[in-house]
């Protein structure tokens, strides 16, 4: 049996994937791209499916603090924050979906942290004046294999045609995928392939991935334990670092897990492709790179590429315009990803017996946020200026100084201010 490209004008897109995030790329981008001439498949591989653990979350540092796309559609366990317990805050320092230091973004951090001074004598918590404000629950976690099957019928919905397959053959023509065959004996082609697989099964054919400086991201082993017994299943993210490793504890409704990174120089490679849509395959997600999950949503980084996607798929034939458009959703996936990796390699310098060097820009922040209490403003919006003064906070640094603004303006005027943006909040 064989799927070929429709005889009318409709063009055809393949999804190749497993779990939540095929059924999340299927259900988005059919009902938002209903406008369009096309129609989809979505391959499902079930070899893959819940690999790495069933429960997700969003969080911080990512702005908005929620996926749009989640927020939609699912019940949520509300979390209220994550915990990190490093060597620089033993009792755990709170990243607050609300804000950093202050709830809004008309008074900078440095102004937040000049109240810090006067209120608190918490080293590790600059935002601790705002613990009597109700914290805004805008983050939750939640079982990917229940959400996947909330996607799943709302793509089938969208007209959707699913495809079961135990493994796949890619068929490449001058750098691009002619068509894939199932393990089923099926044959299919489209005009488009999206790769939506944990293992890179599509664009691992048409690329060589770029592999990170293990003195940057080191290699690592990841073990995952479910807890079954758990008495709380409060809602909750809480990230441990030890030595040559980290721990996070991740608990929702479904139940409560406990994922293990171990840095030891052995294990996985962290790597990134650095063309995520190479002519007619586009890799979503964490398809296109291979990091380990500890601060990095992986629906977030989906839900960022879905975002844009729609309107980039409504091409016509000119070549001009698909480079302009591939270039575009290139240019922003790859900067998300180089964020993540600074995050990440951020984190890592809590864990003792890493051995790392921070990136060129993790060591200009720390050089500016040491010196006067301010970030770089990097052109993109994945991470915000205050997520990171959270995670500089987190790790250790801390500013010797305050900017003149902040130095300018009198405590209790910022104070009251403060006071009048919590009410209205």
């Amino acid at each position: 049996m064989s799927i070929s490209k429709p005889a009318s004008k409709k063009r055809l897109i393949v999804i190749v994937g497993e779990g939540l995030h095929l059924a999340i790329s299927a259900a988005y981008l059919a009902n938002q791209t209903k406008h369009l001439p096309l129609s989809f498949v979505a391959v499902n591989l079930d070899t893959e499916e819940v690999k790495n653990g069933d429960i997700g979350a969003t969080f911080p540092p990512f702005e908005p603090a929620v996926s749009p796309i989640l927020q939609r559609q699912l019940k949520v366990s509300p979390l209220t924050h994550i915990l990190l317990n490093t060597a620089q805050s033993s009792d755990g320092f709170k990243f607050n979906f609300s804000s950093y230091g202050v709830p809004s973004e008309t008074i900078s951090f440095s102004q937040g942290y000049e109240i810090y001074k006067e209120n608190t004598s918490q080293q590790y918590r600059f935002d601790a004046f705002l613990d009597a404000r109700q914290e805004q629950k805008n983050g939750f976690t939640y079982s990917r294999n229940w959400a996947k099957n909330i996607y799943q019928k709302m793509a089938v919905r969208q007209g959707v045609c699913f495809v079961p397959a135990s493994n796949i053959e890619v068929n490449c023509v001058n750098g691009s995928i002619k068509h894939i065959s199932t393990d089923n004996n099926q044959s299919i082609s489209g005009d488009l392939f999206i790769d939506c697989t944990k293992s890179q099964k599509l664009i691992g054919c048409l690329q060589t991935p770029r592999k990170l400086p293990e003195s940057i991201v080191p290699r690592w082993t990841t073990q995952v334990k479910k807890i079954t017994d758990a008495e709380n299943k409060t809602s909750n993210y809480t990230i441990s670092f030890l030595d040559s490793a980290i721990q996070v504890e991740a608990c929702c409704d479904a139940g409560k897990e406990e994922y293990h990174y171990n840095f030891s120089q052995t294990g996985e490679t962290a790597h990134y492709y650095e063309n995520p849509w190479t002519n007619n395959c586009i890799a979503l997600g964490n398809c296109f790179k291979h990091l380990p999950e500890v601060l990095i949503s992986a629906e977030k980084s989906l839900s960022n590429q879905l975002g844009v996607l729609p309107w980039l798929l409504d091409i016509d034939n000119s070549q001009i315009d698909l480079a302009y458009h591939q270039k575009r959703f290139n240019s922003q996936a790859i900067n998300q990803v180089l964020e993540e990796i600074d995050s990440l390699n951020l984190l890592l310098s809590n864990c003792k017996g890493v051995e790392l060097k921070l990136t060129e820009k993790n060591q200009r922040r720390v050089q500016l946020f040491s010196s006067s209490a301010n970030t770089i403003k990097e052109d993109n919006t994945f991470m915000s200026e205050s997520a990171w003064a959270g995670l500089l906070h987190a790790s250790g640094v801390k500013p010797k100084g305050v900017n003149l603004t902040a130095r300018a303006v009198n405590k209790e005027k910022i104070t009251t201010l403060t006071e009048s943006l919590i009410k209205k909040n």
